[in-house]
């Protein structure tokens, strides 16, 4: 049984939490923990990455070419920690005119497909990558794909005893742009 808190350096529906912080490079986040029946109170720290990850290369909307290789490039994080980048196909049902609040068996809404994705966990953080045309083409070869987006994201976890008990804490520092299918 899991439970946790998320906190998000943006609102909804790009950060995770309806709690906001300030993001302060290279800073101790505490965090006081008041606890519960099965949980005693205690405090966790984290330390903030020097620079949030930011992709460089593309914008929001930029048109690609699905028949050419593509690179994109992105600073910040830390240049110690594994990279994960995911690659999704965006799913635009154009053929039944919109979905217009529907639902239409077999067809999914507009929007990131479930299972069309390509997870690819880099092991330092060299701040570019190339999909080949192939990986592209694969995620884009089902009717109504008009975007991919593109996440690139770096994950900083840890643990802490406390009382005998194990607790894990995950700091993700990551961004996304969504690019057009010329």
């Amino acid at each position: 049984h899991r439970r946790g808190t998320a906190y998000s350096l943006f609102n909804r529906p790009f950060g995770g939490s309806e709690v906001l912080l300030e993001y302060v490079p290279n800073t101790e986040y505490t965090f006081n923990i008041s606890g519960s029946e099965n949980f005693t109170p205690t405090t966790i720290s984290l330390i903030s990455p020097a620079s949030l990850i930011n992709i460089t290369s593309h914008n929001h909307s930029d048109l690609i070419d699905p028949h050419q290789d593509l690179t994109f490039t992105w600073d910040g994080g830390n240049s110690e920690g594994k990279i994960a980048i995911r690659v999704m196909a965006h799913f635009n049902p154009k053929h039944l005119g919109g979905m217009k609040g529907k639902h239409h068996p077999g067809i999914h809404p507009p929007g990131p497909r479930p299972g069309s994705a390509v997870v690819i966990i880099l092991d330092s953080n060299p701040g570019q990558y190339t999909l080949t045309a192939e990986q592209i083409q694969n995620l884009i070869s089902e009717l109504g794909v008009d975007k991919i987006v593109i996440d690139v994201s770096q994950f900083d976890l840890g643990e802490v005893e406390d009382e005998g008990k194990v607790l894990h804490t995950a700091m993700r520092n990551g961004t996304s742009v969504m690019l057009k299918i010329q």
